[in-house]
């Protein structure tokens, strides 16, 4: 099939068509969104591009996030929408979770009570005792599984991934049941049926899954539960959370606890099939509501765990991706951890400032044998910029792509080139953080791969453009399209989901080198795979901060990521069906495997808040976050941290790779009652901080800051009344079961 060269202006579409769509109305609509509205309009004028990444093609409804005005009658905007045939998934505060039929997009659009609307996008994953190390094992006594005191018992420990072992041991209770409450499959095939409030997947109950373990065991055919774990992320992730380290082999058994031993757990295969990917935006909030309404159902608190997130999007806190997510612990009381990345050491982002008038040419490399890449662009709205690309070897000339002058919407030029095929669009200035967008899609095309070697695109600062700031970011994992010319930043690379503001994003340092395993004892770091020195930060962590918008009274300034966990290697859960490339890695009785990412160090902090939950069951989601960021401690490695404070986000002294310090749950639990002051749950950002910073030369330095005191709480065999805490899930680097055995990046 070949593929005609388009090269359109929306405006000119919008203002022959539709008339009741009016072109202010179109800026409700995201980039996708903008893209799936406009090729409705000229369906005569293009065929349809090959393979085109999240395209939709599979349905006629679009996943989509909708954000309604704050003074919406929403039950009368939820009739119009049904009536146009939109289907409800799920809500958090004015935030909703939807499937819009693409005829519908113009009317949904136009809707005085509808503010945006943004498209689903993919979303990848992001893993010997780090439990010692976040000082868990103080909070509880006696031996492994009569334990007394902090387990997390009655707190619920929520995760959203991929991969879930529903029989692995580590997850029943010492009489052989499940501590599994539920496990939703969002596959459209999943057996089950669908939650109570959505159409797709289905739920397998704390029975079916009881009547699974009991088909295993009598080595039947297991048909009461079926979900795959398919390749166990997911195992892991909730292992370190909430495993009990129960084993097949009474000699190994308990030798790997996860954080909250006794916690329940609810756990979402995530799966978005509309948009051919594991995960999508839309449905990693499905799956956080759906722990949300069954906590809330039971009266339990609920930590959310998220090992996922994606580089691409604006990542300053203004996606209605964020916003969900921000409104689940401000506005639902559900706190939400999330893993900030793995790509602290690969070059793929950039960020600089194009004076007026003023151009950059940046090379970039395509590896051999890449399908598709994609290279994301955001820059301050005072700029108006040209782009023009040029593929290795003057494959084919691609012609310049200027950005719409202000008023105007998105363009967009897609062709199948002698380079592969090209999708680039630009937009105009966006209202919901004042930037303006480019993307570039390169993919395998009908006739011609994506070419490989040396790319360079130029950036030219067109007339009437101001000094403007940047921001690129070219893969969502190492081993995809690298910068080239000169080095990539190892800051800016947050994932969306730890990019919200109050969720708590997680970086990684290093615990542990080295395990017995069935082929004797290993040393990974010996074997030339460690990750920098036993606690230093991990060198594939992602750093911080969260991209600056142009409006930052839209994008507040947050310091990110929050706090360090161990992460660098963890030994957990391994999934039954997971075929290890690496003996050397998993433990003698086959049970537990060691893996790297941040991806294992978020789970560590949602364990850490449900045993805290646990203890103080009546503080807030806000105040719970308070004591754990309040109370971190240094070593030898950190350098000087600040202090935090309830109401800054952003501290005068920030530290980008180590956040407010070390994972000390130890500290934590003892400390005195966070003091949130006179402010909500919204801190303001307008203040410097005012609090002293604390150097860190003492190993396991405390870091506590001057709203958590010493020794509070003293912890008896109860620890305090029970109740527990969701976790959300994102899950970042595709490969973080694999060693990083390459600079390739691929573990998170």
């Amino acid at each position: 099939m070949t593929i005609k060269s388009f090269l359109v202006s929306a405006s000119a579409l919008v203002a022959a068509l539709l008339p009741t769509f009016a072109m202010a109305d179109t800026n409700k609509l995201d980039p996708a969104l903008q893209r799936e509205w406009a090729r409705q309009q000229t369906p005569a004028t293009m065929s349809a591009p090959v393979r085109v990444a999240r395209s939709h093609a599979k349905s006629v409804n679009l996943p989509a996030l909708v954000q309604l005005s704050n003074d919406a009658d929403v039950p009368e905007v939820l009739k119009s929408l049904q009536a146009m045939g939109v289907q409800l998934r799920s809500r958090t505060g004015v935030i909703l979770s939807v499937m819009v039929p693409r005829a519908q997009l113009g009317q949904v659009a136009a809707m005085d009570s509808v503010l945006r609307l943004e498209a689903s996008r993919a979303i990848p994953k992001r893993v010997k005792d780090g439990v010692a190390a976040s000082g868990a094992n103080s909070l509880r006594t006696g031996d492994a599984p009569q334990w007394q005191g902090l387990t997390g018992k009655g707190v619920i420990v929520g995760v959203v991934d991929d991969g879930f072992d529903f029989l692995h041991p580590g997850f029943r209770h010492t009489d052989g049941s499940t501590r599994i409450l539920a496990l939703w499959d969002q596959r459209a095939d999943a057996p089950g049926s669908a939650p109570s409030g959505f159409s797709y997947g289905g739920v397998c109950t704390a029975e079916m899954i009881n009547a699974a373990i009991a088909q295993a065991q009598a080595n039947e055919t297991v048909t009461a539960c079926t979900q795959p774990s398919s390749g166990g992320h997911g195992t892991h992730v909730a292992s370190i959370a909430a495993g009990n380290g129960a084993d097949t082999s009474a000699e190994a058994a308990y030798e790997y606890v996860g954080m909250a031993p006794e916690a329940d757990l609810i756990l979402v295969n995530g799966l978005n099939e509309t948009i051919e990917v594991d995960f999508g935006t839309d449905t990693i909030i499905d799956g956080v509501a759906f722990i949300r309404d069954q906590a809330k159902a039971l009266n339990k608190k609920a930590v959310v765990n998220l090992s996922l997130g994606s580089y691409y999007g604006p990542r300053d806190g203004t996606s209605l991706f964020e916003q969900a997510l921000d409104s689940f612990v401000v506005n639902d009381g559900v706190l939400v951890v999330g893993s900030v990345g793995n790509e602290g050491d690969a070059p793929i982002a950039l960020a600089d400032t194009l004076a007026a008038s003023d151009s950059r040419t940046i090379g970039f490399d395509v590896p051999d044998g890449l399908p598709q890449g994609r290279i994301d662009i955001w820059y301050d709205g005072s700029g108006r910029y040209a782009l023009t690309l040029q593929g290795p070897n003057s494959c084919d000339t691609i012609p310049e792509l200027q950005a719409p002058a202000v008023g105007s919407a998105r363009v967009e030029w897609w062709q199948e080139t002698g380079c592969g095929y090209v999708d680039m669009f630009a937009t105009d200035v966006q209202s919901s953080n004042g930037d303006r967008q480019i993307q570039i899609t390169l993919m395998d095309g009908d006739t011609n791969s994506l070419a490989s070697g040396r790319w360079q695109l130029t950036l030219t600062a067109l007339p009437g453009s101001g000094d403007s700031r940047f921001s690129m970011i070219t893969a969502e994992q190492g081993g995809q399209i690298q910068i080239a010319d000169q080095a990539g930043i190892t800051q800016q690379i947050i994932t969306d989901t730890a990019s919200a503001t109050h969720v708590i994003g997680v970086a990684s340092y290093n615990t542990n080198y080295s395990w017995e395993s069935g082929t004797g004892f290993y040393d990974i770091d010996a074997d030339g795979y460690g990750t920098g020195p036993i606690g230093d930060i991990s060198t594939f962590s992602s750093r911080g901060p969260r991209r600056d918008c142009s409006d930052l009274t839209k994008c507040p300034q947050v310091m990110k990521p929050e706090i360090a966990a161990p992460g660098s290697y963890i030994m957990a859960a391994k999934a039954h069906d997971y075929e290890h490339e690496f003996p050397e890695e998993i433990t003698p009785s086959g049970q537990y495997v060691a893996f790297q990412g941040t991806s294992m160090a978020s789970p560590h902090v949602a364990g850490a808040l449900a045993l805290m939950w646990q203890s103080f069951p009546d503080e807030s989601a806000m105040q719970l976050r308070a004591r754990l960021l309040g109370n971190t401690k240094t070593n030898t490695f950190t350098p000087q941290l600040p202090s935090f404070s309830h109401s800054v986000l952003m501290p005068s002294q920030p530290d980008y790779t180590w956040g407010y310090g070390i994972l000390a749950v130890d500290q934590a639990v003892n400390a005195s009652e966070p003091d949130l002051g006179s402010g909500t749950d919204n801190p303001d950002t307008g203040n410097p901080d005012t609090g002293t910073d604390n150097p860190g030369t003492d190993p396991e330095q405390p870091n506590s800051s001057s709203s958590s005191g010493g020794g509070g709480c003293s912890l008896g065999a109860a620890g305090g009344s029970m109740d527990p805490t969701l976790p959300l899930l994102v899950i970042l680097a595709a490969l973080a079961l694999a060693r990083r055995r390459t600079t390739t990046g691929e573990l998170v």
